[in-house]
């Protein structure tokens, strides 16, 4: 699989939300399967402007690096990254992620899993947390 790691686990928890509803504190227990595949991120050099002096001359200098095919956030895409992303894609499973993340998985190659999970459970919780058995406030207005 290349420069993949494929991370499977169920995560189970015990959280505190606040009510949108009521503004209240109340547990739940949340659980969920991860499944992801990880992708190391390597980010290439780009051309960059600057100014050089000579001789109280002040001249734009142009420092050139190598940067072709470069994709999302930097990165080098060649033709077989590319064949090998698209051979990956199409073996994983349907409920799979695919990730690329410096925080989770640098160039240096070190997994932080705990990163993953706290960042795939932060995407999983509802963003807005509702008490059970409680109901949307209703205004109305008469004048």
């Amino acid at each position: 699989m290349g420069d993949f790691v494929q991370v499977r686990g169920d995560v189970i928890a015990s959280v505190t939300q606040t009510c949108v509803r009521t503004n209240e504190d109340f547990d739940i227990e949340f659980e969920f399967e991860l499944a992801v595949m990880v992708r190391a991120c390597v980010v290439e050099g780009r051309e960059v402007e600057g100014v050089e002096e000579v001789d109280g001359v002040r001249k734009k200098k142009k420092n050139k690096k190598k940067a072709k095919n470069l994709g999302v956030n930097g990165q080098r895409l060649d033709q077989m990254k590319i064949r090998e992303i698209e051979d990956l894609i199409q073996g994983v499973d349907e409920d799979m992620e695919i990730v690329e993340d410096l925080a989770i998985m640098g160039s240096d190659g070190i997994l932080d899993v705990g990163e993953l999970v706290a960042q795939t459970f932060r995407l999983k919780l509802d963003p807005y947390p509702k008490k059970p058995g409680t109901e949307p406030v209703r205004y109305s207005i008469t004048g």
